[in-house]
Protein backbone atom coordinates (compact mmCIF):
# COMPACT_ATOMS: atom_id res chain seq x y z
CA UNK A 1 0.00 0.00 0.00
CA UNK A 2 1.02 3.11 -1.00
CA UNK A 3 0.89 5.38 1.95
CA UNK A 4 1.20 9.50 2.45
CA UNK A 5 3.83 10.97 4.48
CA UNK A 6 1.74 11.30 7.10
CA UNK A 7 0.53 7.67 7.46
CA UNK A 8 3.60 6.57 6.53
CA UNK A 9 5.46 8.25 9.75
CA UNK A 10 2.51 6.52 11.77
CA UNK A 11 3.59 3.19 10.56
CA UNK A 12 6.57 3.51 11.25
CA UNK A 13 6.07 4.68 14.68
CA UNK A 14 3.83 1.71 15.04
CA UNK A 15 6.39 -0.59 13.85
CA UNK A 16 9.54 0.82 16.10
CA UNK A 17 7.30 0.58 19.28
CA UNK A 18 6.69 -3.34 18.94
CA UNK A 19 9.94 -4.39 17.30
CA UNK A 20 11.84 -2.41 20.33
CA UNK A 21 9.44 -2.32 23.06
CA UNK A 22 8.10 -6.06 22.98
CA UNK A 23 11.26 -8.15 23.45
CA UNK A 24 11.67 -11.60 22.98
CA UNK A 25 11.53 -11.84 26.97
CA UNK A 26 8.76 -10.49 27.12
CA UNK A 27 6.77 -12.54 24.75
CA UNK A 28 8.08 -15.74 26.63
CA UNK A 29 7.10 -14.63 29.53
CA UNK A 30 3.18 -14.05 28.10
CA UNK A 31 3.50 -17.39 26.58
CA UNK A 32 4.64 -19.29 29.34
CA UNK A 33 2.53 -17.45 32.34
CA UNK A 34 -0.43 -15.90 30.50
CA UNK A 35 -0.53 -13.00 32.73
CA UNK A 36 -1.49 -9.43 31.89
CA UNK A 37 1.41 -7.45 31.03
CA UNK A 38 0.76 -4.30 33.01
CA UNK A 39 4.23 -2.30 32.21
CA UNK A 40 3.42 -2.95 28.60
CA UNK A 41 -0.40 -1.57 28.61
CA UNK A 42 0.91 1.77 30.59
CA UNK A 43 3.66 2.52 28.08
CA UNK A 44 1.37 1.95 25.08
CA UNK A 45 -1.19 4.06 26.92
CA UNK A 46 1.48 7.04 27.10
CA UNK A 47 2.05 6.78 23.59
CA UNK A 48 -1.57 6.98 22.91
CA UNK A 49 -2.23 3.68 21.49
CA UNK A 50 -5.17 3.16 23.62
CA UNK A 51 -7.43 6.04 22.45
CA UNK A 52 -6.07 6.40 18.72
CA UNK A 53 -9.95 5.93 17.74
CA UNK A 54 -11.31 7.48 20.15
CA UNK A 55 -12.63 11.15 19.57
CA UNK A 56 -10.49 13.95 20.83
CA UNK A 57 -13.26 15.34 22.76
CA UNK A 58 -13.43 12.23 24.65
CA UNK A 59 -9.60 11.96 25.26
CA UNK A 60 -8.72 9.89 22.46
CA UNK A 61 -6.52 10.92 19.16
CA UNK A 62 -9.48 11.04 16.88
CA UNK A 63 -7.65 9.12 14.42
CA UNK A 64 -8.76 8.04 11.14
CA UNK A 65 -9.61 4.39 10.55
CA UNK A 66 -6.50 3.51 8.25
CA UNK A 67 -4.30 4.99 10.97
CA UNK A 68 -6.34 2.50 13.44
CA UNK A 69 -5.40 -0.17 10.83
CA UNK A 70 -1.90 0.53 10.51
CA UNK A 71 -1.79 -0.10 14.02
CA UNK A 72 -3.19 -3.17 14.57
CA UNK A 73 -1.29 -4.35 11.46
CA UNK A 74 2.28 -3.39 12.80
CA UNK A 75 1.68 -4.55 16.18
CA UNK A 76 0.34 -7.70 15.21
CA UNK A 77 3.29 -8.15 13.04
CA UNK A 78 5.48 -8.94 16.20
CA UNK A 79 2.89 -10.37 17.80
CA UNK A 80 -1.47 -10.95 17.94
CA UNK A 81 -1.25 -10.08 21.40
CA UNK A 82 0.22 -7.01 21.34
CA UNK A 83 -2.50 -5.59 18.80
CA UNK A 84 -5.26 -6.65 21.88
CA UNK A 85 -4.04 -4.33 24.07
CA UNK A 86 -4.51 -1.58 21.78
CA UNK A 87 -7.48 -2.97 19.93
CA UNK A 88 -9.73 -3.27 23.06
CA UNK A 89 -10.69 0.08 24.03
CA UNK A 90 -10.27 1.58 20.33
CA UNK A 91 -13.17 -1.56 19.33
CA UNK A 92 -15.01 -3.58 21.57
CA UNK A 93 -14.64 -1.86 25.08
CA UNK A 94 -15.06 1.70 23.83
CA UNK A 95 -17.22 1.00 20.44
CA UNK A 96 -20.46 0.33 22.36
CA UNK A 97 -20.63 3.55 24.26
CA UNK A 98 -19.03 5.67 21.25
CA UNK A 99 -22.27 3.89 19.11
CA UNK A 100 -24.95 3.91 21.76
CA UNK A 101 -23.91 5.98 24.85
CA UNK A 102 -25.16 9.48 25.70
CA UNK A 103 -23.28 12.41 26.09
CA UNK A 104 -23.00 12.27 29.88
CA UNK A 105 -21.93 8.37 29.39
CA UNK A 106 -19.28 9.11 26.71
CA UNK A 107 -18.21 12.01 29.54
CA UNK A 108 -17.80 9.20 32.06
CA UNK A 109 -16.32 6.57 30.68
CA UNK A 110 -14.12 7.42 27.41
CA UNK A 111 -11.51 9.16 29.20
CA UNK A 112 -10.47 6.67 31.59
CA UNK A 113 -10.63 4.03 28.69
CA UNK A 114 -8.48 6.53 25.83
CA UNK A 115 -6.47 6.98 28.31
CA UNK A 116 -5.35 3.44 29.28
CA UNK A 117 -6.12 4.30 33.06
CA UNK A 118 -9.12 1.76 32.98
CA UNK A 119 -10.18 -1.33 30.48
CA UNK A 120 -13.50 -2.17 29.18
CA UNK A 121 -14.19 -4.92 27.77
CA UNK A 122 -17.58 -6.88 25.48
CA UNK A 123 -19.55 -9.54 27.43
CA UNK A 124 -21.78 -11.13 24.39
CA UNK A 125 -21.04 -14.26 24.22
CA UNK A 126 -23.00 -17.31 26.45
CA UNK A 127 -22.25 -20.98 26.73
CA UNK A 128 -25.63 -21.25 24.26
CA UNK A 129 -25.05 -17.95 22.43
CA UNK A 130 -22.14 -15.67 21.16
CA UNK A 131 -22.49 -15.59 16.89
CA UNK A 132 -26.50 -16.29 17.23
CA UNK A 133 -27.26 -13.78 20.15
CA UNK A 134 -31.03 -15.01 19.89
CA UNK A 135 -29.71 -17.67 23.11
CA UNK A 136 -29.09 -15.03 24.84
CA UNK A 137 -30.38 -16.14 28.75
CA UNK A 138 -28.41 -13.38 31.01
CA UNK A 139 -31.48 -11.08 31.98
CA UNK A 140 -32.11 -7.77 33.44
CA UNK A 141 -35.35 -7.39 35.10
CA UNK A 142 -36.89 -3.87 36.40
CA UNK A 143 -36.73 -2.58 40.06
CA UNK A 144 -37.22 0.78 40.24
CA UNK A 145 -34.57 2.95 39.32
CA UNK A 146 -31.94 -0.04 38.91
CA UNK A 147 -31.61 -3.64 36.94
CA UNK A 148 -31.02 -6.68 38.35
CA UNK A 149 -28.90 -8.89 36.41
CA UNK A 150 -28.39 -12.21 36.46
CA UNK A 151 -26.83 -14.50 33.68
CA UNK A 152 -23.25 -15.93 33.01
CA UNK A 153 -20.61 -14.71 30.07
CA UNK A 154 -17.94 -16.78 28.40
CA UNK A 155 -14.72 -16.44 26.54
CA UNK A 156 -14.36 -12.95 27.65
CA UNK A 157 -11.13 -11.62 27.06
CA UNK A 158 -9.59 -9.63 28.95
CA UNK A 159 -12.30 -9.91 32.04
CA UNK A 160 -9.81 -10.49 34.83
CA UNK A 161 -8.24 -7.27 34.29
CA UNK A 162 -11.47 -5.08 33.82
CA UNK A 163 -13.22 -2.01 35.27
CA UNK A 164 -16.29 -2.12 33.49
CA UNK A 165 -17.96 -4.75 31.21
CA UNK A 166 -20.25 -3.73 28.15
CA UNK A 167 -23.03 -6.61 29.01
CA UNK A 168 -26.11 -7.84 27.06
CA UNK A 169 -28.90 -9.35 28.66
CA UNK A 170 -32.69 -9.75 27.96
CA UNK A 171 -34.96 -7.11 29.26
CA UNK A 172 -38.01 -8.19 27.43
CA UNK A 173 -38.56 -11.84 28.00
CA UNK A 174 -41.69 -12.31 26.15
CA UNK A 175 -39.08 -11.13 22.72
CA UNK A 176 -38.10 -14.07 20.57
CA UNK A 177 -34.64 -14.21 19.38
CA UNK A 178 -32.19 -11.32 19.72
CA UNK A 179 -34.85 -9.03 20.13
CA UNK A 180 -35.77 -7.90 23.62
CA UNK A 181 -31.53 -7.53 24.25
CA UNK A 182 -30.30 -4.01 26.13
CA UNK A 183 -26.55 -3.02 26.71
CA UNK A 184 -25.73 -2.12 30.24
CA UNK A 185 -22.51 -0.84 31.43
CA UNK A 186 -21.27 -3.18 34.73
CA UNK A 187 -18.59 -2.18 37.21
CA UNK A 188 -16.64 -5.11 37.51
CA UNK A 189 -16.38 -3.92 41.70
CA UNK A 190 -20.38 -4.48 42.23
CA UNK A 191 -21.80 -7.35 44.55
CA UNK A 192 -22.57 -10.38 42.68
CA UNK A 193 -19.54 -10.13 39.51
CA UNK A 194 -17.28 -13.03 39.70
CA UNK A 195 -14.99 -14.37 37.42
CA UNK A 196 -14.48 -18.17 36.65
CA UNK A 197 -11.14 -19.70 35.61
CA UNK A 198 -8.91 -18.66 33.42
CA UNK A 199 -9.07 -20.44 29.88
CA UNK A 200 -6.32 -22.56 28.80
CA UNK A 201 -5.66 -20.36 25.17
CA UNK A 202 -3.34 -21.95 22.62
CA UNK A 203 -2.83 -18.54 21.36
CA UNK A 204 -2.85 -14.91 22.36
CA UNK A 205 -1.75 -15.33 25.77
CA UNK A 206 -0.70 -12.55 27.89
CA UNK A 207 -4.41 -11.65 27.01
CA UNK A 208 -6.21 -13.27 29.96
CA UNK A 209 -9.89 -14.45 29.57
CA UNK A 210 -12.75 -16.32 31.64
CA UNK A 211 -16.25 -15.92 32.69
CA UNK A 212 -18.03 -13.52 33.81
CA UNK A 213 -20.46 -14.52 36.04
CA UNK A 214 -23.58 -12.36 37.81
CA UNK A 215 -25.65 -12.99 40.31
CA UNK A 216 -28.34 -10.31 41.43
CA UNK A 217 -26.24 -7.45 40.44
CA UNK A 218 -27.87 -4.64 40.49
CA UNK A 219 -27.11 -1.59 38.18
CA UNK A 220 -28.95 1.65 38.20
CA UNK A 221 -30.78 2.76 34.56
CA UNK A 222 -28.26 5.49 34.21
CA UNK A 223 -25.89 2.46 33.20
CA UNK A 224 -28.37 1.26 30.34
CA UNK A 225 -26.73 2.16 26.88
CA UNK A 226 -29.13 3.19 24.15
CA UNK A 227 -32.54 2.55 23.59
CA UNK A 228 -34.55 -0.14 25.70
CA UNK A 229 -34.50 -3.71 23.78
CA UNK A 230 -31.87 -2.57 20.98
CA UNK A 231 -28.74 -3.61 22.65
CA UNK A 232 -28.73 -6.29 19.75
CA UNK A 233 -28.54 -3.42 16.80
CA UNK A 234 -25.87 -2.02 18.55
CA UNK A 235 -23.93 -5.23 18.83
CA UNK A 236 -24.21 -6.03 15.42
CA UNK A 237 -23.30 -2.26 13.95
CA UNK A 238 -20.31 -2.33 16.18
CA UNK A 239 -19.11 -6.31 15.08
CA UNK A 240 -20.54 -6.34 10.85
CA UNK A 241 -18.10 -3.62 9.91
CA UNK A 242 -15.30 -6.42 11.50
CA UNK A 243 -17.53 -9.34 9.34
CA UNK A 244 -17.24 -7.03 6.14
CA UNK A 245 -13.74 -5.65 6.66
CA UNK A 246 -12.72 -10.01 6.46
CA UNK A 247 -14.97 -10.39 3.70
CA UNK A 248 -12.80 -7.54 1.65
CA UNK A 249 -9.81 -9.13 2.94
CA UNK A 250 -10.52 -12.22 1.63
CA UNK A 251 -11.70 -11.40 -1.77
CA UNK A 252 -8.40 -8.79 -1.55
CA UNK A 253 -6.25 -12.36 -1.55
CA UNK A 254 -8.53 -14.36 -3.56
CA UNK A 255 -7.55 -11.84 -6.50
CA UNK A 256 -4.24 -11.73 -5.46
CA UNK A 257 -3.82 -15.33 -5.67
CA UNK A 258 -5.85 -15.87 -8.69
CA UNK A 259 -3.12 -13.33 -10.32
CA UNK A 260 -0.07 -15.36 -9.09
CA UNK A 261 -2.30 -18.55 -10.21
CA UNK A 262 -1.89 -16.91 -14.28
CA UNK A 263 1.64 -15.63 -14.27
CA UNK A 264 5.08 -17.44 -15.42
CA UNK A 265 6.09 -20.05 -12.86
CA UNK A 266 8.58 -19.21 -11.12
CA UNK A 267 9.65 -18.82 -7.09
CA UNK A 268 9.25 -15.47 -5.47
CA UNK A 269 11.42 -14.93 -1.98
CA UNK A 270 9.48 -13.26 0.50
CA UNK A 271 12.15 -11.21 1.33
CA UNK A 272 12.07 -9.78 -1.81
CA UNK A 273 11.30 -6.09 -1.21
CA UNK A 274 9.28 -5.65 -4.53
CA UNK A 275 7.21 -8.56 -2.96
CA UNK A 276 7.01 -7.64 1.05
CA UNK A 277 5.49 -4.23 -0.36
CA UNK A 278 2.57 -5.81 -2.36
CA UNK A 279 1.60 -8.31 0.45
CA UNK A 280 0.53 -7.81 3.99
CA UNK A 281 2.09 -9.75 6.49
CA UNK A 282 -1.10 -11.75 6.68
CA UNK A 283 -0.77 -12.87 3.10
CA UNK A 284 3.63 -13.47 4.84
CA UNK A 285 1.57 -15.86 7.12
CA UNK A 286 -0.17 -18.12 4.02
CA UNK A 287 2.99 -18.82 2.37
CA UNK A 288 4.69 -22.40 2.98
CA UNK A 289 6.88 -23.22 4.91
CA UNK A 290 10.32 -22.95 3.42
CA UNK A 291 8.64 -18.84 2.97
CA UNK A 292 8.06 -19.17 -1.08
CA UNK A 293 5.03 -18.61 -3.02
CA UNK A 294 4.96 -20.89 -6.20
CA UNK A 295 2.45 -19.35 -8.74
CA UNK A 296 0.72 -22.91 -11.27
CA UNK A 297 -1.79 -24.66 -11.37
CA UNK A 298 -0.77 -26.76 -8.43
CA UNK A 299 1.01 -24.28 -6.45
CA UNK A 300 0.28 -22.84 -3.44
CA UNK A 301 -1.26 -19.74 -4.82
CA UNK A 302 -3.61 -21.80 -6.50
CA UNK A 303 -4.86 -23.28 -2.79
CA UNK A 304 -5.27 -19.68 -1.71
CA UNK A 305 -7.15 -18.27 -4.75
CA UNK A 306 -9.78 -21.26 -3.95
CA UNK A 307 -9.78 -21.35 -0.53
CA UNK A 308 -9.95 -17.07 -0.40
CA UNK A 309 -12.48 -17.00 -2.74
CA UNK A 310 -14.89 -19.18 -1.03
CA UNK A 311 -14.15 -17.73 2.41
CA UNK A 312 -15.19 -14.27 0.11
CA UNK A 313 -18.34 -15.64 -0.86
CA UNK A 314 -19.76 -17.46 2.44
CA UNK A 315 -18.75 -13.83 3.93
CA UNK A 316 -20.90 -11.69 1.98
CA UNK A 317 -23.20 -14.07 2.51
CA UNK A 318 -23.69 -14.36 5.94
CA UNK A 319 -22.66 -10.62 5.93
CA UNK A 320 -26.11 -9.55 3.66
CA UNK A 321 -28.08 -11.82 6.13
CA UNK A 322 -26.88 -10.40 9.41
CA UNK A 323 -27.52 -6.62 7.94
CA UNK A 324 -31.11 -7.60 6.33
CA UNK A 325 -31.82 -9.02 9.84
CA UNK A 326 -30.51 -6.08 11.78
CA UNK A 327 -32.37 -3.40 9.63
CA UNK A 328 -35.71 -5.37 9.88
CA UNK A 329 -35.59 -5.09 13.41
Amino acid sequence: MILDKKHEMQRKLFRQFAETEFTKEIQDELDETGEFNWDMHKKMARYGFMGVKIPKEYGGAGADSLTYALMVEELARVDAVLSIYANTSNSLGGGPLLLGGNEAQKQKYLPAVASGEKIMVFGLTEPGAGSDAGGTTTTAIADGDDFIINGRKCFISGAPMADWAVVFAKTDLTAKGSKGISMFVVDMKLPGVSLGAHEKKMGINGYPTCDLVLEDVRVSKDCLVGPLHKGFQIAMKIKLPNVRAAALLAMLLSIVGTIQLFNEPQVMSISDPSISKSYTPMMMALNTSQGTLTPGGDGPASAVAIVMALIAGVLAVVYTLIERKVNAE
